[in-house]
């Protein structure tokens, strides 16, 4: 599962985590306020967004 495999990444700081993928969620944002996101783009932005979405509950299961 996802969560395994980023937790073994951030060291189990799921805090770490949350702010590393809100950091590439704005960065997407940013780009995208300046341009049109190319559909792997915005592929890539809903990956983030749901991953954020796992990190969050799961850190509120902990």
């Amino acid at each position: 599962m996802a969560i395994k495999q980023w937790d073994g990444k951030s060291g189990g700081n799921v805090d770490m985590k949350i702010d590393e993928i809100e950091r590439k969620i704005s960065e997407w944002n940013d780009i995208g306020s300046s341009r049109h996101l190319s559909e792997e783009e915005l592929k890539e932005e809903s990956r983030l967004n749901l991953e954020l979405w796992d990190a969050v509950r799961f850190q509120e299961s902990v």
